[in-house]
């Protein structure tokens, strides 16, 4: 193999030409997790929070001088929602070679061949964070010989309750109207006006009034709702046009808010929903929520250890986070997933 020296093949004394800088060419940005409430302290491997109902609305009255019961008991349908701590961890290291050539200052674009290995891994740790977060995830407690793993929002939002043991009480569990489930339609769209509509109705009759939702979802999904209303498939069924001036030469197709009567939903373009075992992230699912109702609870927050060329083989080091996801009311958001 020629090296760029001696291309275009004339092997020769031409210096190499490489440019002081380094492009990272991947998504970093982490838009759920930078989102939600973060908690430090956790005491156990697995955090729980208490939730509570109310009983229907009654229109019927009473007997004049009926007698009180005592029988009520207003806390018997109070439950617990939990999850299981995930334990992350990642390493850098940088051979004693490369460690050399930067230090004599033969290496382009990094002066420091260490630090930029551990930035990088705390970097590639966030991304990680976000995708555990927004994953199908099962909880596990976790063993010495199975890893510990915190549940993901798809397996919160599960109608039936979750998988593994920590099911969401039945009471408390998502509506199937609040997911939007593509799974098993032929259809070529994801997804249609009406169909995202009704699970905002449905989300909004869990809180009983218009709520705002935020709709971290991949690109497919992106470019569904920016086609709401812009295409006309037939002449009955238009809402509206949008008219723009010629003028500006440009053509506006992008929804960064869909305003219905039941919720108003901020789009977030997210590319680490429900990632595969190669870590790309599916560009047909979603969460819709309200991160108030989100919390990620650290049992030990991200940290670092560095260690020097102990051995001859070059410095090297790891970070570790402990942490679980923490829905504080599953019947607040929902799901759309293919």
């Amino acid at each position: 193999m020629q090296t760029t020296s001696q291309d275009p093949g004339v092997a020769g004394g031409r210096r190499e030409y490489i440019l002081d800088k380094v492009t990272t060419v991947e998504p970093e940005a982490t838009p759920f997790i930078s989102s939600i409430r973060k908690v430090s302290g956790a005491m156990s491997t697995t955090v729980e929070t208490l939730v509570d109902d109310l009983r229907a609305p009654r229109k019927t009255g009473t007997k004049e001088g009926q007698k009180a019961t005592g029988a009520n008991n207003k806390s018997a349908n109070r439950a617990k929602v939990k999850n299981y701590t995930h334990r992350l961890m990642d390493e850098w290291s940088v051979g004693e070679v490369q460690m050399a050539i930067a230090k004599n200052k033969g290496q382009a674009a990094i002066a420091n061949e260490a630090g930029r290995s551990k930035a990088k891994m705390v970097k590639e740790i966030k991304r990680d964070m976000e995708a555990i977060a927004l994953s199908d995830n099962t909880p596990s407690e976790g063993t010495s010989d199975a890893n510990m793993v915190t549940r993901g929002v798809f397996d919160w939002h599960n109608t039936s309750g979750g998988a593994g043991s920590l099911l969401v009480p039945s009471g408390y569990r998502t509506p199937a109207a609040s997911n939007i489930d593509h799974s098993s339609s032929t259809s070529s769209a994801l997804f249609t006006e009406n169909t995202f509509n009704v699970a905002l109705k449905s989300i909004k009759q869990q809180h009983g009034s218009k709520q705002t939702l935020d709709l971290f979802c991949g690109d497919d999904i992106v470019e569904t709702i920016d086609n709401f209303t812009r295409i006309q498939p037939s002449s009955t069924n238009q809402r509206y046009s949008v008219r723009e001036n010629s003028s500006d030469h440009a053509i506006t197709l992008s929804v960064r808010v869909f305003d219905s009567s039941f919720a108003r939903v901020n789009i977030v373009n997210d590319q680490f929903v429900k990632v595969d075992a190669n870590g790309d992230g599916s560009a047909d699912a979603g969460l819709l929520c309200q991160s108030k109702f989100w919390e990620l609870h650290f049992l030990e927050e991200l940290m670092t250890v560095d260690h020097d060329d102990e051995d001859g083989s070059g410095p090297w080091g790891f970070a570790r986070a402990m942490f679980a996801t923490l829905n504080l009311n599953p019947k607040s958001g929902g799901i759309l997933y293919y």
